[in-house]
């Protein structure tokens, strides 16, 4: 590898033990793995080999790192967390690397050795700003498409983020191909949204006012609108209606820590945003509450009745609110809640 990024300085770090209060390493190779398409690469970590057959799998969780692009903690503490509930054997734990240009000019990568997206773009699911040009969605595509491939008695894949990447994954599930992919192969999926800045909400109803954003609070990645127009879904043909109701069908979870209550930067505070909320807490409380009847709605537009809000129990459309924690992610993945998201729901 030809250019060391801020993800690649910290691959000879080694995961401690939970009880261990320490977010970095000493040596270990699990992160220094490239995603290889078509000669275009994202970097990631993995707990057991992706290119090789394994019979023994039977769970696997992708995680999806926020704002500060750590990849290699997120790995770590999703690791950590399955060693605790004894799962290592059958699970394998992906966490891939969405870099940005600012990694690309300090990493001098001008060959783009690696894919690399503008700000955090990555978790809408845009086109890289180099090498294919691929949607970070499309590179989630192709996680599953492996982990199906080389893993034959695998039952179940989690989809995780937390943060910015809850952001991802809350709008990844309205859109993601590879849920039907998965099922067609008979794997069950499901995505675990952790404590995200913003919601794609899935109506026009707010709680807080939008007077000064009153043409933008349902558009870009803060409405269903404003999603449907992005590239991944454009080129599907996945119209706003189809994301609505995929949103209705899919198992999508939430949970947010307790204490997650600052306004605190990089917190997003633009008026779309605090149309939803004032804090991380209010926005999941009250984005929880809007998805129920937005479920309904959305079962009205099918042809036929899906399998759809009826197979789900109120825990399953409510957010989790875990006690004591704040903006942790470390905490989320460790405490009973993340646990059972990430490896028994």
């Amino acid at each position: 590898m030809h250019h060391v990024t801020k993800f690649l300085q910290r691959i000879m770090l080694a995961l401690l033990p939970i009880g261990v209060a320490t977010t970095t390493a000493q040596a270990d190779d699990t992160c220094n793995h490239a995603l290889n398409l078509n000669g275009h690469k994202i970097p990631y970590c993995r707990t057991h080999p992706l290119n090789t057959e394994n019979k023994g799998i039977t769970r696997a969780v992708i995680v999806v790192h926020g704002a500060s692009n750590n990849a290699v903690d997120y790995f770590g503490w999703a690791k950590r967390a399955a060693e605790a509930v004894g799962s290592m054997q059958q699970v394998s734990i992906l966490a891939p690397q969405f870099l940005d240009n600012q990694d690309q000019a300090e990493n001098n990568d001008s060959n783009n050795t690696y894919e690399y997206w503008t700000g955090d773009t990555w978790r809408l699911g845009f086109k890289s700003s180099s090498g294919s040009q691929l949607t970070s969605y499309e590179w989630l595509d192709q996680l599953v498409d492996r982990l199906l491939d080389k893993h034959p008695n695998l039952v179940h894949i989690a989809v995780v983020g937390f943060s910015g990447g809850g952001q991802m994954v809350q709008r990844y599930a309205g859109v993601a191909e590879s849920y039907d992919t998965a099922i067609a192969a008979s794997v069950t999926m499901s995505f675990v949204v952790m404590s995200p800045g913003s919601y794609m909400w899935l109506n026009d109803s707010r709680i807080g006012s939008y007077d000064n954003c009153a043409k933008t609070y349902d558009a870009g990645g803060y409405g269903v609108p404003g999603m449907a127009g992005f590239a991944y879904a454009k080129s599907r043909g996945i119209s706003a209606d189809q994301i609505r109701l995929n949103h209705a069908t899919r198992p999508i979870y939430h949970a947010v820590g307790l204490d997650d209550n600052l306004r605190d930067a990089p917190f997003d505070t633009s008026c779309e945003a605090d149309s939803q909320g004032d804090t991380r807490l209010e926005r999941a409380i009250q984005y929880s509450k809007n998805r129920r009847p937005a479920c309904s709605d959305a079962l009205s537009l099918a042809q036929r009745p899906p399998e759809g809000c009826d197979k789900f129990s109120e825990r399953d459309y409510r957010v989790e609110i875990v006690p004591g924690v704040g903006h942790k992610a470390r905490d989320m993945f460790y405490s009973n809640v993340g646990r059972d998201l990430l490896f028994f729901r």
